[in-house]
């Protein structure tokens, strides 16, 4: 292999990178969570938020954040030491599946179990403020 073939290979984030990735990652997964939280407090799921909040810190909360960091942290590998453009793209691309994963995370939760009662939201626990046009 060629010493510039090698260089390639062993792109190594910067320290800026981490942070990018750690604030990037513990934000997608905040979002998702308070986003989800208002859903259910709005559509009266759960048993009260206090315990709502709990489930969600210690389960869905590192799920999201450890799949975003590992998104971030590779996406911003990939584009180190790369020119402005693609080093944008790659940015745009990791903003991109932030947003997936906190679309992901409302869809597949936003009514626990597929049959959770609706007395409020109804028919699907999908809140009155949910854009129609973004499926859940």
């Amino acid at each position: 292999m060629t010493e510039s073939g090698s260089n390639n290979l062993a792109k190594k984030l910067t320290g800026i990178d981490w942070l990018i990735a750690l604030t990037a990652s513990l934000t997608t997964a905040v979002v998702g969570a308070l986003l989800l939280l208002n859903s259910w407090a709005t559509c009266d799921v759960g048993i009260n938020n206090g315990l709502n909040t709990a489930g969600l810190i210690v389960f869905y909360l590192p799920l999201i954040a450890a799949t975003s960091f590992i998104a971030w942290a590779t996406i911003l590998r990939f584009t180190a030491g790369s020119e402005t453009g693609p080093r944008l793209g790659g940015i745009a691309a990791a903003i991109f599946v932030s947003l997936l994963l906190i679309w992901f995370l409302f869809s597949w939760r936003h009514n626990p179990g597929g049959h959770y009662p609706a007395p409020v939201c109804p028919p699907d626990n999908v809140p009155s403020w949910w854009p129609a046009w973004i499926p859940v």
